[in-house]
């Protein structure tokens, strides 16, 4: 299974928390157009357990 880095777990965590909602189609936008279908399944998963809202400041997330 995909494991993000600590440091990406650390910033998402509290849009976690605050029951954000990442879709498929910004994380790839995210990841340079890079088809990252594993992360983006795993985090689209972290955040549905979690609820769902639009994310505005997606691009604040430092992936790299």
């Amino acid at each position: 299974m995909f494991q993000p880095h600590k440091h990406v777990v650390s910033k998402l965590f509290p849009l976690f928390q605050n029951g954000a909602c990442l879709e498929r189609h910004l994380l790839r936008f995210h990841f340079k157009k890079q088809v990252h279908l594993e992360a983006a399944d795993f985090l689209i998963g972290i955040f549905r357990v979690n609820g769902c809202c639009q994310v505005k400041v997606l691009w604040c997330i430092p992936w790299m």
